[in-house]
């Protein structure tokens, strides 16, 4: 059975046991007065490395595992009888932080909420989310932000988003998936362009700014 545990503390050796899987070895805690000390009967290369990766992830934060591509709409195909959501998106200027409202109309409740994503890492990235009240919304959205405006559409078994506003026409469409390896062997459909899931100039504070001039954006347009 696979037992070890983490120790971190002062130079008196009194620290915590932040960490233990599936139970704590006492000897090995007594035995451990130094700070930062992994002890561990198997794999504590690999453990290590784990737990640290975990202690460093922000707090509250979920994985997201996305790709995204400049999507070509004259080879979409007809839109019109597609469900849509219309979305706004006020980024926070010198923060992180994104405001966003979405109204999916027929009488449904209008959704508010704040998010937040720390940077990718391959395809993937940390965000958090959290639902607001309108009063909430409004009173955050009178920070200094810049804002876009987009219609989302369920297709190919992902989302397009085709903006409004202040790139009219431009179309992004993107994929969440489970994990990396199901990321990076996807097959994307034959309307998209070029990939853009790393590519700063697209991403969504980006977007909230006029890129009309770029070629790829005009591309996007299907010109």
């Amino acid at each position: 059975m696979l037992v070890w545990a983490v120790r971190t503390g002062g130079g008196n050796g009194a620290g915590a046991v932040i960490q233990t899987a599936p139970q704590v070895c006492p000897k090995y805690l007594k035995s451990a007065p130094n700070s930062g000390e992994l002890h561990c009967l198997q794999n504590a290369r690999t453990l290590s490395r784990a737990i640290i990766a975990n202690m460093l992830l922000p707090k509250y934060s979920a994985a997201e595992i996305e790709r995204r591509w400049i999507a070509n709409l004259s080879q979409v195909g007809e839109l019109a009888t597609i469900p849509t959501r219309e979305i706004e998106d006020r980024y926070i200027l010198g923060t992180r932080i994104r405001l966003r409202k979405v109204s999916t109309g027929a009488g449904a409740p209008v959704i508010f909420k704040l998010g937040k994503k720390y940077g990718k890492n391959s395809y993937s990235e940390q965000v958090v989310s959290v639902y607001l009240t309108e009063a909430e919304f409004e009173a955050m959205s009178r920070m200094p932000g810049t804002v876009a405006r987009k219609s989302r559409y369920t297709v190919a078994g992902g989302a397009l988003d085709v903006y409004q506003y202040p790139n009219t026409g431009l179309a992004v469409f993107e994929v969440e998936f489970p994990t990396e390896s199901a990321a990076v062997g996807y097959i994307p459909p034959e309307f998209i362009s070029r990939e853009i899931t790393h590519d700063s100039t697209y991403s969504g504070f980006a977007l909230s700014q006029a890129i009309a001039d770029s070629p790829t954006a005009a591309f996007g347009r299907g010109e």
